[in-house]
């Protein structure tokens, strides 16, 4: 029988990594902090991200990539198992694009030394397509002009990742990895001369977290890890009216009531969501993986 392991904890029990940027001077990142940051050949100058203090998304400064800088790697130390996670905010501004890319083995004095996890995922590829992105093929839709928010789920025990930008799953099929079977880095590149954005508030992580904490409604789902009954403790006075559980494509695969407790021992392993409704109508999704 398999386990589900639900991960509703805070970032700040489960994170690996934090960087909004704003312990930095105006210069290059990976100067500053080489163990963290470096590029794709290693080479600190044209390739490097550059700390700016406008625009930002928190505090006072962000991370810029366009010009002649690109293949900017934020390092995530080579995982060869597990499910991570990597939240961050982006700003790509009107007339401009952007790109990153998930890596395989990659260290701080070489850069990138081993192989794809994903290839090129572009925003706006080479300003022919205003708010709508790319990956692997598939096209996505994202705001310009504004901060939005991308996250990646990344399963490297079993090679493949899920993408959601703004809350709208981009992958409901997770993509299995092109290449290799390690985590190493995020390269964030200057895919063309168009090439211009911005990034804040990266949180890589153990696990998944929920688009919404889980005590947004006073309700607690546990154990962590289970063998399948997902317990659900309510500690709010107000009644759940709909729980819907749905798989990585979208389908339902459970609906249910006001009940404490769901067996899913008999689902298959992945990533599925938890849709708790309450009486006056608030409602809030969970993220859970079987394993």
């Amino acid at each position: 029988m398999g386990k589900l392991l639900l991960l509703f904890i805070t970032i700040s029990i489960n994170a690996q990594y934090f960087e909004n940027f704003d312990s930095y001077s105006l210069a290059n990142i990976s100067d500053q902090n080489p163990t963290r940051w470096t590029s794709w050949t290693g080479e600190k100058t044209v390739e490097d991200c550059i700390i700016i203090d406008k625009p930002f998304f928190s505090s006072s400064q962000a991370g810029y990539v366009g010009g002649k800088n690109g293949d900017a790697l934020f390092l995530l130390g080579n995982k060869t198992s597990d499910v991570w996670s990597i939240h961050f905010k982006m700003y790509v501004p009107s007339n401009h694009s952007a790109g990153f890319e998930i890596l395989g083995e990659s260290t701080p004095n070489d850069g990138f030394t081993g192989e794809f996890i994903t290839y090129n995922i572009s925003f706006n590829n080479n300003n022919n397509t205003s708010g709508i992105g790319n990956l692997n093929g598939s096209s996505f839709t994202f705001s310009h002009d504004v901060w939005f928010n991308v996250e990646l789920v990344i399963d490297v025990s079993n090679t493949n990742f899920q993408m959601t930008i703004d809350n709208n799953l981009v992958t409901p099929t997770p993509i299995n990895f092109s290449e290799g079977e390690i985590l190493g880095a995020i390269n964030f590149f200057r895919g063309d001369y168009d090439n211009k954005y911005w990034i804040d508030d990266i949180d890589f992580f153990k696990g998944l977290l929920n688009t919404e904490t889980a005590h947004s409604q006073n309700i607690t789902l546990f154990p962590n890890p289970t063998s399948g009954i997902l317990h659900i403790k309510n500690i709010t006075n107000l009644e759940i009216t709909n729980i819907i559980i749905k798989n990585g494509v979208g389908q339902k695969i459970i609906e249910s009531q006001n009940v404490n407790k769901i067996d899913l021992s008999k689902l298959s392993n992945g990533i599925y969501y938890v849709s708790i409704e309450n009486i006056k109508g608030n409602k809030t999704v969970y993220k859970i993986i079987k394993e």
